[in-house]
């Protein structure tokens, strides 16, 4: 199971920028089987996206490099916010190669996403996950948001994208 974490270099402005902006749109509760979660996930415009996306473009180049490919396609993005008690249960991202989770808000690092290795059947959480960390996953990988158990907010923005022109690496 790979799981690629990047830290964003200038995280704390832009997770200020990006929650005044979530804070400043109306969200919705989307509840399914019983979870509860502040999100735009059926929004078509992310009013966040400028800021968000060229402050990890870098990132998203360097990911594409080491992973020897020329292009990358971001489509749909979301946040989504925990209050206490808040969760979302185990899912996969379908019609993508590759899902991502940037931490916003992040109380503490137990209730960061949470993976599950299929051949090895168990769970597994990374280690040392902070606010402005970003997590590259292959969208297939059975994952979820652990319950909040803390009476701060955990905010994500969580988005998927398919990556192409695949290059040769020096070998």
């Amino acid at each position: 199971m790979n799981i690629f974490k990047y830290s964003i270099e200038h995280y704390k402005d832009l997770n200020a920028k990006l929650i005044k902006i979530i804070e400043s749109n109306k969200a919705y509760i989307k509840t399914d089987k019983g979870e509860d979660v502040y999100t735009d996930f059926n929004k078509p415009i992310m009013d966040y996206g400028k800021e968000f996306i060229t402050e990890i473009w870098p990132t998203l180049q360097t990911f594409l490099k080491t992973n020897y490919h020329k292009k990358i396609n971001v489509g749909n993005a979301w946040f989504q916010s925990y209050k206490n008690n808040q969760y979302h249960s185990w899912h996969t991202h379908q019609g993508c190669q590759f899902s991502a989770v940037y931490y916003i808000e992040l109380p503490n690092n137990k209730i960061t996403t949470e993976f599950y290795d299929i051949f090895k059947k168990k769970s597994y959480i990374p280690k040392d996950i902070k606010e402005g960390d970003l997590l590259i996953f292959n969208s297939s990988t059975l994952h979820r948001s652990p319950e909040n158990n803390s009476n701060q907010r955990k905010t994500v923005i969580s988005f998927n994208f398919d990556i192409s022109d695949s290059e040769s690496p020096d070998l």
